[in-house]
């Protein structure tokens, strides 16, 4: 795994740096993790968590899970994405 990751920077370093730098990479990979475990469903160009539609696009899901406002919901689809781990 190292040896593959070690060639994928040596292609790219600067999409490697970009990632790394990404203020939102939490949220990415809870987002990419929680799609992978269906906790969050993409149903043609939008997003959704359960019934409640929350964004048409990964970067304005990554908005949504990263408002104040809708940090409950956040907090629910982190506790979900850890008990489907197990």
């Amino acid at each position: 795994v190292k040896a593959e990751l070690f060639k994928e920077v040596e292609k790219n370093p600067k999409m490697f740096l970009d990632t790394l730098n990404d203020p939102n990479m939490k949220v990415r990979a809870l987002l990419s993790e929680a799609l992978e475990k269906q906790i969050i469903k993409k149903r043609g160009h939008t997003f959704y968590n359960g019934e409640d539609p929350i964004g048409s696009s990964t970067d304005e899901v990554i908005e949504y899970l990263s408002d104040i406002k809708y940090q409950q919901v956040k907090l629910s689809i982190i506790d979900r994405v850890k008990k489907a781990r197990k």
